[in-house]
């Protein structure tokens, strides 16, 4: 067995050997096939190009200056002892890069939902 058909079948025993071509002696050889598709020097050459852009806004920077939250607690329906207190952010003031104050608001599920 050869090396690469040790990697290509690890799990194939040594002793066992691919089968061999069997030629009758009673017919004519037949050639091997060669299969070439297109002619010679003849080749296709594609061009393309791509082009993108991505704005984002690193420049507009805000800065938090206070939040209003609220804590809502989810129970484990099979299992009351079992629960997660989360923090929600019910309002959030910001200032931007020009010292614009923006609040920002949010309607949060109450408990009962």
């Amino acid at each position: 067995m050869t090396g690469l058909e040790r990697i290509v079948r690890p799990f194939q025993s040594r002793d066992v050997t691919p089968p061999q071509r069997i030629l009758n002696p009673s017919e004519p050889p037949v050639d091997n096939v060669l299969i070439q598709c297109g002619e010679t020097g003849s080749t296709k050459t594609f061009n393309s190009s791509y082009s993108s852009t991505i704005t984002s806004y690193v420049e507009s920077k805000h800065r938090e200056l206070s939040r209003e939250t609220s804590v809502k607690r989810i129970t484990n329906p099979d299992d009351d002892s079992q629960y997660v207190d989360v923090e929600l952010i019910d309002k959030l003031k910001t200032s931007g890069v020009n010292g614009q104050e923006t609040t920002f608001t949010y309607k949060n599920k109450s408990n009962g939902a």
